[in-house]
């Protein structure tokens, strides 16, 4: 039940990074998250249910204090169904009326945040429309050529003619229809904000690049909009936004510990934009600690909390493509970062590590290095899981929120988590399973099909082996009670899952 200190949380999706509580506080903190029954969030591109979640939402939101609010599951029922939904634009209008309606009536102060629809550059329909399976790369294309050759440009472009005549018009006609629609609902919801009825609104820009349709959106939406927070990301914002209430939750929020240095292992390549982000790792990095309620600290000693990141190398690579971790060790690996975060710990300062020098997973060389000197463990959080935004996000609020309400329990709940998921799964078993037992089974990555439970076992065994191969070569394990979990897919499919103890 809802307590002086509840929080009431509307997730981005019904999947685990976002509808599980993706950031725990201890009971100690009188911390109360409150977030909607499965059953009111849908299923992958299944809507959630309008009318009922909007009564929950309306039931339970007087009754706490701070809220985040995922406006694509208020709105649209969800991510997925963002991307795809056929409402009009007074069908919106009316959905959003009625949020208006209810803010103007609640003391609870409200948090939100949006997306920017993405434009994957693959043909892929898994989390798009049908026709992104043949025509997404080319339209994706179309749009970086429509950025930089449109009407004020006064320059020509054989190619963008040519994808004129050569994709199906009623695509580009249902694709474009559907943005304008989410951007207009965009505009709509940053004058919410400046009316006072959301405090604090954040923008993310979901899988975006320098160019295109999300950077001709983002110009259109901020443009005269500077103090609108936007950058890359979708499934940490909730985590961030979570602990950015939770701190505003004290009678004296001048107290909470606030103050982050970040420490990257090569300032230099901070300056690089990762891939899926379309800005810079930097960018993304102090956008991120001022909506998690941070505040950037540039001396290490006074900071309550240290965020490591290990940024990229010279080329963005995809996790699996470091070496194996039973072979020698990577040779573009910095064994002075693992220094570093040794030599900030012996101080006894508080770290978080966000490793995004890969994209879809961790560093292995730098675990085992941490692992080795025997402070992997006392991390405060650890994430390196898909984009750098998702990574940065979720180890930032992670620290934060161990700063300011320490859990050992919690904190080693978390990095087993992160290492099984991020480390194990993502850099090395998911690409082993696409390679070895899909072919064999007949299925595909985006639909497990028949073989779901089956697959699931073989993961499983998987990763007991590849974390078995990390151990020998520290010499102990590098997490406490590290017992290989169960695991689930929860959308059917190989690209995220589920753990269970």
């Amino acid at each position: 039940m809802p307590s002086k200190n509840s929080i009431l949380y509307v997730p981005l999706d019904e999947r685990p990074c976002n509808a599980g509580l993706p950031l725990e506080f201890p009971p100690s903190s009188g911390i109360h998250i409150l977030t909607p029954p499965p059953r009111l969030l849908g299923k992958k591109k299944v809507p959630a249910p309008y009318a009922e979640l909007r009564e929950w939402v309306e039931t339970y939101l007087p009754l706490c204090r701070r809220a985040v609010l995922s406006l694509d599951m208020l709105l649209y029922g969800g991510l997925l169904p963002s991307r795809l939904h056929r409402m009009d634009s007074p069908e919106l209008d009316e959905r959003l009326k009625k949020l208006e309606s209810l803010l103007k009536r609640t003391d609870c102060q409200v948090s939100a945040f949006s997306l920017i629809m993405r434009t994957p550059k693959y043909n892929s329909a898994d989390e798009e429309p049908d026709y992104w399976e043949d025509w997404g790369e080319l339209i994706y294309r179309r749009s970086c050529l429509l950025e930089r050759y449109g009407p004020e440009s006064g320059a020509v472009s054989p190619e963008l003619q040519c994808l004129e005549h050569r994709i199906p018009r009623e695509y580009l006609h249902d694709y474009e229809l559907r943005r304008r629609r989410n951007l207009e609902t965009n505009q709509k919801v940053i004058r919410l904000h400046r009316h006072g009825l959301i405090r604090h609104l954040v923008i993310v820009r979901d899988d975006s690049s320098p160019g295109g349709y999300t950077a001709m959106d983002r110009k259109k939406l901020l443009g005269g909009n500077p103090d609108i927070l936007s950058y890359p990301g979708a499934d940490e914002v909730g985590a961030v936004m979570l602990c950015r209430a939770a701190l505003s939750l004290g009678d004296d929020d001048s107290r909470m510990k606030r103050r982050v240095h970040v420490l990257y292992d090569r300032e230099d390549n901070s300056r690089r934009i990762p891939n899926y982000q379309g800005v810079s790792l930097h960018e993304s990095v102090l956008l991120q600690v001022k909506s998690s309620g941070g505040i950037l600290c540039d001396d290490p000693h006074h900071a309550h909390l240290i965020l490591a990141v290990q940024t990229m190398d010279r080329r963005s690579r995809e996790s699996w493509e470091q070496s194996d971790p039973a072979g020698p060790p990577d040779p573009e690996s910095d064994n002075t970062f693992a220094e570093k975060i040794a030599f900030h710990l012996g101080r006894d300062k508080t770290m978080a590590l966000a490793d995004v020098k890969f994209s879809n997973g961790g560093d292995i060389d730098l675990v085992l290095r941490l692992g080795k000197a025997g402070i992997f463990e006392n991390l405060a959080a650890y994430a390196a899981w898909n984009t750098a935004g998702n990574s940065i996000g979720t180890a930032l609020a992670g620290g934060l929120a161990e700063v300011n309400w320490p859990d050992n329990e919690i904190r080693l709940s978390s990095l087993r988590y992160h290492y099984w998921d991020d480390l194990i799964y993502q850099s090395r078993v998911r690409r082993i399973l696409l390679d070895e037992e899909l072919p064999k089974r007949g299925v595909s990555r985006f639909d497990l099909a028949g073989e779901r439970e089956g697959i699931a076992a073989a993961a499983r065994r998987r990763m007991e082996e590849e974390s078995s191969a990390i151990q020998e070569r520290i010499g102990v394990p590098p997490l406490p009670n590290l017992r290989t979990p169960r695991i689930s897919f929860p959308w059917n499919r190989l690209f995220e899952i589920q753990l269970e103890d």
